[in-house]
């Protein structure tokens, strides 16, 4: 019985009232909204939507209990990181070696930003990065190209290193070896694979695709997408024949972005499509992208609402299939970011998270079963909801979703996620429907 009443005032303080602002000494695990991601008090251009609910589905996160913002009582005020950091439960706190490691991450991030940030001021000329400088970027930096002097920096961070290896950015470990990368067919379809989003591509089940879209807003829900754009790639195939035997993949982002391209576009410095792109899986055993559909809302008569583009045969043709790959490339990599990798396995685990502390001993077998998956997570959401997906920051700066992102996102929580199909064998089955057809 003693151990009972200990129990259950364990639990009663863990789960928290609901009320007053948590600190780094408490212990206490209760839910709330994302209601911290915009600062209204700066100004209407740094207000953000609540994420949860009805209007802006979204899982939800762990209260922290800050005050409100003056201009909007519903809306938490930012953490100052200048100051503090975001409250997270001491059982769950970074510490450590592994918290060494971010910090040292992010100072490295600062840094590699410092050569770039010094030529845009001395460049008078307002020039976006090419494809040439963007393979540099996995070059050394000389030190005279800085023209900086880094070495006492360095030595204040405790960062160990030339400054040509600290400066130069890491080689991804999936990037091909080929510096014609972004031209090669080829390796986009190896890339769908074998780069950082294998999870969005589905096999084709019918064609032209269909958007599930509401067409009273959106238009028809058919694609443009005709046999004579890919019959002469599928290797003497009738279209029919290339969907029964399995040669058919498309990776279909046009439902995701349309709703928001009106959103997206309208901000200064961003410009944005809603991509299919159709790959044919060869007697080689890769896939290649054989046509990419490119759909904008139909809100301007005098302007095609989608263009289809087809493998180049001149010059200006290769330009344009080159763009229309960029812009697949940047709704994949949005996506990827968005929703696979934000949604799916950080804000989604949040929840889970909470309810483990909340009920269940760490004693308990699944408490332990579950614990090394746990480790940090809130952590890394908190510091996330910080600099990563807040008003202004790095996903808002770096995506040409901008500031609608984590409209995106709960759009995709709404539209997409389902408990049940989230994990393995189940989204493969769900993407390639095997089981169905068989």
């Amino acid at each position: 019985m003693g151990l009972k009443f200990l129990r259950t005032k364990e639990l009663k303080n863990k789960r928290g009232d609901g009320n007053g602002q948590r600190l780094p000494s408490d212990r206490i695990y209760d839910y709330d909204t994302y209601n911290d991601l915009g600062n209204p008090d700066k100004g209407p251009e740094y207000a953000r939507p609540t994420l949860g609910g009805e209007t802006n589905p979204h899982p939800r996160r762990c209260r922290t209990g800050r005050p409100s913002t003056i201009a909007d009582v519903t809306s938490e005020t930012p953490v100052n990181t200048m100051i503090s950091s975001t409250y997270v439960p001491r059982d769950e706190a970074m510490e450590g070696t592994r918290r060494n490691d971010i910090h040292m991450g992010i100072w490295k991030g600062v840094l590699h930003n410092i050569p770039s940030m010094v030529a845009s001021f001395c460049n008078e000329n307002d020039v976006c990065m090419d494809f040439a400088d963007l393979t540099r970027l996995y070059r050394s930096r000389p030190e005279a190209e800085m023209n900086l002097n880094m070495h006492g920096l360095l030595k204040f961070l405790d960062i160990s290193g030339s400054i040509e290896e600290i400066f130069k950015f890491e080689t991804p470990k999936n990037l091909s070896c080929v510096t014609s990368y972004e031209q090669d067919d080829h390796e986009l379809g190896r890339q769908t694979l074998a780069g950082m989003n294998p999870i969005s591509i589905e096999k084709l089940k019918v064609y032209p695709p269909v958007s599930k879209l509401d067409p009273s807003i959106y238009g028809p829900p058919e694609s443009d997408l005709k046999e004579e754009h890919i019959i002469g790639h599928l290797n003497g195939m009738s279209v029919q024949q290339a969907l029964d035997e399995n040669k058919l993949f498309i990776l279909d982002y046009h439902d995701i972005y349309l709703p928001f391209l009106e959103k997206i576009n309208s901000q200064e410095d961003r410009k944005a499509y809603a991509t299919r792109t159709i790959f044919f899986l060869t007697t080689m055993g890769t896939l290649k992208p054989i046509a990419i559909e490119l759909s904008l809302p139909p809100n301007d008569t005098n302007i095609p609402s989608k263009q289809v583009l087809t493998p180049p045969v001149d010059a200006t043709t290769n330009w344009l299939w080159r763009l229309g790959k960029a812009h697949v490339c940047s709704n994949d990599n949005g996506v990827h970011q968005l929703v696979h990798h934000w949604l799916r396995v950080h804000a989604c685990m949040e929840p889970f998270i909470i309810a483990t502390h909340r009920n269940l001993s760490i004693m308990h077998p699944i408490f332990k079963l579950l614990s090394h998956h746990m480790e940090h997570a809130l952590a890394i959401n908190a510091m996330a909801r910080e600099s990563l997906i807040s008003a202004n920051g790095i996903i808002e700066c770096g995506f040409s979703s901008g500031k609608y992102s984590t409209e995106m996102i709960s759009a995709a929580y709404r539209d997409w996620w389902r408990f049940d199909l989230e994990g393995l064998p189940a989204d493969l089955i769900r993407r390639y429907e095997y089981v169905q057809s068989h």
